[in-house]
């Protein structure tokens, strides 16, 4: 699924530049979410004299997942009886399909009233006015202090430090290091913990790759590629970055991007435990949930497949240490109202819902952590003695964690770096050169997204 993403993105992220059949004013803010919702009710009040309230009935979008069984069954009925006058109509898409309709709707109209947002797009949308600008909404009825504040960075815009929030995080999840526990196992081999560091990754990898005397790879130890999942955190491990902090500049051409790079390059071809890009066929998630692959670094979305996974015994680690640390990333799940719905407010209702302490709870999320604070630390979401994953740990590694930053451009010179890097991977160009040429072509791509 990653690599599908990460092409998903970049495919989307640059055709939705180049629309501009987009609805306008969608941007703005709320004049004043109080008095709206204030006038609205005086309107009702004015109407119940003569004829009943007539109910809204909102659409919402949300992509093909684990949740869906759960919205239909808890979520949604709940919020119906606490809110008669408003009923929910769920649709769900495969992830593909979902995006290409988003486009489609940017161009021709017809968005839903409540669209679920991956992080990567916020940005892209809100500066083409697809989006309701939701502060006024959030400055209203959300008590930010008992929310997890570093989820709502990837939502504002333009800046994420001091923009306005055009979504609501409702949900988050970190990548940390996945595990075959039968193949440590047969290899005696300790399990990873939180005094690893990728050179542990490497000399572990190196025990659990399989390699027959045809010298044919039937087992590869790790999973070394430019997936941003992966490749993103051993840069910052080593003290590198990929782009600059104001996105002025590619810095992978810098010494420190240059010898992360040439890690996870070695382990692909000079220690033979991670296959070149284009071998598994199947994808990485696949691969390691068929035992083909030991260790892959993933993000914890991956902890609802493994659930279901039978006679197959796994484990999470938290991400290796690198020579400057651990860099863990957080990506979070946003709910957005689209700028033309005409239910705005009944929108944010199931919005603030969602994110309460009843809705947070109902959700009862395996994969991520929720965004208010009380509902991660309930015994309902940690499980303790009954989910394989201490999902402590993906609390105690948040202070270490950092939003992942989807600006300037970032699906276009995603794409890049996956073209002119993965040659480096497969053996065909040196690190060095690839490097250069990647930082060549994400300068052009920042500077065009100024």
């Amino acid at each position: 699924m990653k690599k599908t993403f990460a092409k998903v993105i970049s495919l989307l992220c640059l055709s939705a530049l180049l629309l501009t059949g987009c609805n306008a004013g969608g941007s703005q803010p709320p004049a004043n979410a109080e008095t709206t919702s204030a006038a609205a009710n005086t309107t009702a009040q004015e109407q119940s004299t003569t004829a009943p309230k007539e109910k809204v009935n909102l659409v919402l979008w949300y992509w093909q997942g684990e949740m869906e069984e759960l919205w239909r069954n808890n979520l949604l009925k709940d919020f119906e009886t606490a809110n008669p006058d408003i009923s929910v109509k769920l649709e769900i898409m495969p992830w593909g399909e979902y995006w290409q309709k988003v486009q489609t709707s940017m161009a021709a109209g017809g968005f839903p009233d409540v669209l679920n947002m991956s992080v990567a797009f916020v940005d892209v949308y809100a500066k083409k006015n697809v989006l309701t600008n939701l502060h006024a909404y959030i400055q209203k009825d959300i008590d930010m202090s008992k929310y997890y504040e570093k989820a709502f960075q990837s939502v504002r815009y333009p800046s994420i430090d001091t923009g306005e929030e055009y979504g609501m995080p409702w949900a988050f999840a970190e990548n940390a290091l996945f595990y075959n526990k039968g193949m440590f196992d047969s290899a005696k081999l300790a399990y990873p913990d939180d005094t690893w560091t990728w050179d542990n990754v490497r000399e572990a990898a190196k025990k659990l790759t399989n390699i027959t005397d045809k010298l044919e790879t039937t087992k590869y130890g790790f999973v070394s590629s430019t997936d941003y999942t992966f490749f993103d955190s051993v840069i910052y491990s080593y003290g590198g970055r990929i782009v600059s902090e104001d996105l002025s500049r590619c810095m992978l051409n810098q010494p420190e991007a240059v010898a992360a790079t040439q890690f996870m390059v070695d382990l692909v071809l000079k220690d033979k435990v991670s296959p070149k890009p284009g071998v598994l066929k199947q994808g990485f998630d696949s691969a390691f949930q068929t035992g083909i692959v030991g260790m892959e670094v993933s993000g914890a979305w991956m902890l609802d497949t493994m659930q279901g996974a039978k006679d197959f015994q796994w484990g999470v680690a938290p991400l290796p240490k690198g020579p400057k640390g651990r860099f863990v990333r957080a990506w979070c799940d946003s709910m957005t109202i689209p700028a033309e719905s005409k239910h705005k407010d009944e929108a944010w209702r199931f919005i603030k819902f969602l994110v309460s302490d009843k809705g947070q709870t109902l959700n009862n999320l395996q994969s991520r952590i929720p965004v208010l604070k009380s509902a991660s630390t309930d015994p309902n979401w940690l499980q303790p003695g009954i989910s394989p994953v201490d999902k402590k740990m993906l609390l105690d590694y948040l202070p270490e964690s950092s939003p992942f930053v989807f600006r300037g451009g970032w699906g276009e010179w995603l794409g890049a770096l996956i073209n002119e890097v993965d040659p480096a991977f497969a053996g065909d160009k040196p690190v060095k050169e690839a490097l250069d040429a990647a930082t060549k072509a994400i300068d052009e791509i920042l500077a065009k997204n100024k």
